[in-house]
């Protein structure tokens, strides 16, 4: 029971990233910190397309000075992410599960 998300995809070439969220993954991170302009709405509407979920995340990595976003700064809202979307998009074979998913998210 996981979803697998495409990470960082804006740091794949753009062909590479939709060639990859087209073999199946049930998610792709559309807001990501270092996203250039564009980006989001790009990986967004892929996700429309295909019928993905949409993920994203500050890839906080600790207080440390580094590169990466501080925790929160980069978030979604719940419209972006509704595993119900697993259920009627993607089809669960187990509907106890999908069942769970719906009484846990909806």
């Amino acid at each position: 029971g996981c979803l697998t998300i495409l990470a960082h995809p804006c740091l794949l070439p753009k062909e590479y990233a939709v060639e990859i969220a087209k073999m199946g993954v049930d998610g792709i991170e559309v807001r990501y910190p270092s996203n250039a302009t564009g980006d989001e709405q790009f990986f967004s509407k892929l996700a429309d397309e295909i019928g993905l979920l949409k993920s994203g995340g500050s890839d906080f990595h600790g207080d440390d000075g580094s590169k990466h976003a501080m925790i929160g700064t980069s978030t979604i809202d719940e419209n972006m992410f509704k595993p119900k979307a697993i259920y009627f998009e993607k089809g669960i074979e187990n509907y106890e599960l999908g069942k769970q998913l719906l009484e846990k998210y909806c």
